[in-house]
C-alpha cells in the first residue's frame, strides 16, 4: 500500500477550500449561478436568443453600484408607466434602464434584454439599427406635444421655458438623425 507524503496541519486542497467556500456543496462542484457577482465587457450570454453582454461594466463600489440599481429601477418604473400612457415616453427610459443595469446588475440586465416588448428594441438600438420610422415620428411628437405644452401652461421663467426648448429640439434631432430601421 502507497502512502502519501505527510501535509501541513492547516494546509488544505483546493477542493476543499472550494467546499468551505460555498457550504452545502461537494468538493468538486462548484455553484453555476453568479448572476450577482461582477462580470466584464468581454462576457456574452449564451442561449436561445444569444444576447451579446458585451456593455457590462460593474462598478466595483458598492455605492455605485446601488445608485446605478435604483436609477436602473426608476428608469424601468418610468418606462412601464409610459407604455400605458400616451404623453410619456417608453423607449428613452427602457434605454436608460438598461444603460444603469449594465453598471449594476447582469441579471436586470440580461432580464432588460430578453423582455417580449422591449428586449429587441434595446438590442437594435445597442447594435446600431436605430428605431423603426414609427418609433421615431412616436417620440418626436410626444416631445413637440410634452415640450409645447409644459413651456406654454407649467414653465413660467423665460430661462425655462428656452431650456426646455432646447432639449427638445436637441433630442428629436438626435433621433431623427439615428438609423431609420425597416419595419
Amino acid at each position: 500500500m502507497a502512502e502519501h507524503p505527510p501535509t501541513a496541519p492547516h494546509s488544505k486542497s483546493s477542493a476543499e477550500s472550494s467546499a468551505e467556500s460555498h457550504p452545502g456543496s461537494r468538493p468538486d462542484e462548484r455553484p453555476t449561478d453568479r448572476s450577482d457577482e461582477p462580470q466584464h465587457a468581454a462576457e456574452t450570454a449564451t442561449g436561445e436568443d444569444d444576447i451579446d453582454l458585451g456593455e457590462l461594466r460593474v462598478s466595483q463600489n458598492r455605492l455605485v453600484r446601488a445608485l446605478w440599481f435604483g436609477l436602473g429601477l426608476l428608469m424601468t418604473a418610468l418606462g412601464f408607466i409610459g407604455a400605458f400612457l400616451p404623453v410619456m415616453p417608453t423607449t428613452v427610459f427602457m434605454l436608460l434602464a438598461a444603460f444603469f443595469f449594465a453598471r449594476s446588475s447582469p441579471r436586470f440586465y440580461r432580464w432588460l434584454l430578453t423582455h417580449p416588448q422591449f428586449g429587441q428594441l434595446i438590442r437594435d438600438w445597442r447594435a446600431g439599427r436605430g428605431l423603426t420610422l414609427r418609433a421615431k415620428l412616436t417620440a418626436v411628437s410626444l416631445i413637440v406635444v410634452t415640450t409645447g405644452s409644459s413651456t406654454l401652461f407649467f414653465v413660467p421663467s423665460l430661462f425655462g421655458k428656452l431650456a426646455l426648448v432646447a432639449v427638445g429640439v436637441g433630442v428629436s434631432v438626435y433621433l431623427v438623425t439615428r438609423p431609420t430601421k425597416p419595419a
